[in-house]
């Protein structure tokens, strides 16, 4: 059989609690047509959240309380040629509250130990897209280029629990606002058809790094490699169904 140990506490609070809540606003609009060229579209928008979380008895701090608001906008305009290509340009901001684990989870997460940190404040991000979409009977593409600016990033540092620098030959870490951050990307997509046949290839490319508060830049974490696919499809008469055969690296 199986000795059961019983646990003051798990990771997380018995009863802890965390509230997620938000209103959005998005206004879009033709500005005007551009001949027969197609015609240019704006839109913008608002969107308000709110988050609030309770975590009773954290080891350290006792009853863990806190709330954030942010309100964050959102802008774009558009080169619209109907059913045939859209030329974009957009920008939008970002805002995330710290999450129970960040804050108040305490003990072995797998390839670490985490402790609690009560006080770390939300990271927001400006993100600016420049992308092209074309449809016609030869090709399908989009292709996007796009830039994001991390302000507040939650990252992770070295800590210590009692004293100790690693709990059971994994290293103590806590969750800490460690700076500011950048994000650049590339993603182009293709799509061509003949007769039954289609080809496709998608390729992702992703690179980011953080600044700490010391002034130390690093590469981010979990950032993706390279990525992509490539396949082809045998589209059956009259709409039944198709067969794709694909490629992923």
């Amino acid at each position: 059989g199986f000795d059961m140990v019983s646990k003051d506490r798990g990771n997380f609070s018995p009863n802890s609690t965390f509230l997620s809540s938000g209103a959005f606003l998005n206004l879009g609009a033709n500005l005007f047509e551009v001949g027969n060229q197609g015609r240019i579209r704006v839109s913008g928008g608002a969107r308000f959240s709110y988050f609030a979380a309770h975590a009773p008895n954290v080891p350290t701090f006792g009853n863990v309380d806190y709330s954030f608001s942010g309100l964050v906008g959102s802008a774009s305009v558009q080169w619209i040629q109907s059913k045939k290509s859209n030329l974009y340009l957009s920008f939008n901001q970002g805002f995330r509250a710290p999450n129970l684990q960040e804050t108040t989870i305490l003990g072995d997460t797998g390839s670490k130990f985490e402790i609690p940190n009560e006080g770390l404040t939300p990271e927001s991000a400006d993100s600016y897209e420049l992308g092209i979409r074309v449809h016609s009977d030869t090709i399908k593409l989009h292709a996007a280029l796009f830039y994001t600016v991390l302000t507040d990033t939650i990252s992770e540092t070295t800590s210590t629990y009692n004293d100790q620098s690693d709990i059971d030959g994994k290293p103590v870490v806590q969750r800490v606002n460690a700076g500011d951050g950048q994000i650049r990307g590339l993603e182009v997509s293709a799509e061509v058809p003949w007769k039954n046949l289609s080809f496709d290839v998608v390729a992702t490319l992703v690179e980011g790094e953080i600044t700490d508060q010391n002034n130390l830049t690093t590469p981010m974490r979990r950032s993706p490699p390279l990525s992509g696919t490539a396949g082809i499809r045998y589209n059956f008469s009259d709409d039944r169904g198709s067969l794709r055969l694909y490629v992923q690296a």
